[in-house]
């Protein structure tokens, strides 16, 4: 029989480059507080480079990704929002 592992994160988050409050490094804090193993940062229509990796403190590490969260931001009111995950750029 397989050995089962929990991994628990989040994987919706914002930081100020679009409606989020926290940067990155804060996020993470946050994460390791919070006792999470991964968060996925998914700010709105842009992918941010460079930040990706473990953080860690004396409490512990996270694992910290970027995806996108894609939508029209011509329509109105804005719809059809989609969280892409995986991609080394912006869509």
């Amino acid at each position: 029989m397989t050995e089962r592992v929990e991994v628990v994160g989040n994987m919706h988050m914002h930081t100020p480059y679009s409606d989020g409050e926290a940067w990155h490094e804060e996020i993470a804090e946050a994460a390791i507080a919070a006792g999470l193993d991964f968060v996925i940062v998914t700010d709105h229509n842009i992918h941010v480079a460079g930040v990706e990796g473990y953080y860690q403190n004396e409490n512990g590490r996270v694992l910290l990704l970027v995806g996108e969260e894609i939508h029209n931001v011509r329509r109105v009111p804005q719809a059809s929002h989609l969280l892409v995950y995986g991609t080394e750029k912006e869509l």
